[in-house]
């Protein structure tokens, strides 16, 4: 029964050696061999079973510990046993970008050669806490039931630019890029980025949402442990829509009641749209509210010359388009 600061210990005197045993208990110490010169405990007298608990202990230390008795004729000490005190790790567990939005509602799981060995849930704020854990090194991993979602065609040129030595991406926006979890980053992740934000695609080989960090090690005599855990969505390698210095991003609302002329009656025709830019854009994300009974046959861009294909969706009503020019 160990804890990161407390540890439930005992003995059992069997005889006493001729004179009433006046006094019993546990001594304890960092070093081998602990006497009662050492911190001991005072469990009551007599012989038979006894239970004595030690506290003040500091997390990640190695003890040792004797049960002792004492009577008229001196002091008799019991089989010397060791332990190592446990580790309280606690933190917040928050999404990776500028604000560092609580990421709730979520669980986060130690756990050693494949068993999930503590789990530590976050409620409605950031903050976590596990029960304490011995030392040692363990997996870290995140479970969420939130809502994948963040990804438009932004993400798939910072991919591909990324690829193409442009902008590296580093760290957990590197680790958010390998969306079909091949340990390479190209175009077929910008490429599989575009076709799950429109709807082609509803899942990824590398799931929803990526962790760092993704390992744990707690060392002899660390102390309790500070764990700040970040999370992205798979794709949302612009850590949730914060723009770049490169790349800047620019919504343009078609307002609801936006209509155009010569279509009526026509079983197919062509839709153009355009946005007045003062720059020419990289990425275009776009949703369109299409009339009942309405299709999208397909999607053109004139003068586009890209690595990646636009790519476009309808569910019900809702058509969704991206594409991306590196």
């Amino acid at each position: 029964n160990i804890t990161d600061t407390s540890a439930l210990l005992g003995g059992e005197i069997t005889f006493d050696g001729g004179a009433p045993v006046t006094q019993r208990g546990i001594a304890h110490s960092t070093t081998p061999n602990p006497d009662i010169s050492s911190n001991i405990t005072i469990d009551g007298s007599g012989t038979g079973a006894f239970i004595s608990s030690i506290s003040g202990l500091s997390p990640a230390t190695t003890y040792y510990a004797r049960a002792y008795a004492i009577n008229s004729v001196g002091t008799a000490y019991g089989q010397q046993v060791n332990f190592t005190s446990r580790v309280r790790v606690a933190g917040g567990l928050v999404y990776a970008n500028s604000s560092s939005t609580a990421f709730t509602n979520s669980s986060i799981s130690l756990s050693t050669m494949g068993s999930i060995t503590a789990t530590a849930l976050t409620q409605n704020n950031s903050q976590f806490s596990f029960l304490p854990v011995e030392i040692g090194s363990y997996g870290l991993s995140v479970s969420s039931s939130k809502p994948w979602g963040g990804v438009n065609a932004t993400d798939a040129i910072l991919i591909i630019n990324h690829f193409s030595n442009g902008i590296p991406l580093q760290g957990i926006r590197l680790a958010a890029a390998d969306v079909d979890a091949n340990a390479n980053v190209n175009a077929t992740d910008a490429l599989q980025t575009m076709q799950r934000s429109v709807g082609i695609r509803t899942s990824f080989d590398a799931g929803n949402f990526i962790w760092s960090p993704s390992s744990l090690n707690i060392p002899s005599g660390s102390g309790n442990i500070a764990l700040p855990v970040s999370v992205l969505a798979m794709g949302d390698v612009n850590a949730s829509y914060i723009p770049s210095l490169q790349l800047r991003e620019h919504w343009m609302d078609f307002s609801s009641d936006e209509t155009l002329s010569g279509m009526s009656g026509l079983s197919e025709g062509l839709i153009p749209l355009a946005v007045n830019l003062p720059v020419v854009p990289a990425a275009v994300s776009l949703s369109l509210q299409l009339p009942n009974g309405a299709r999208l046959e397909g999607v053109e861009v004139p003068g586009l010359q890209s690595q990646l294909p636009v790519v476009f969706h309808q569910e019900g009503q809702m058509a969704r388009i991206v594409w991306c020019n590196p």
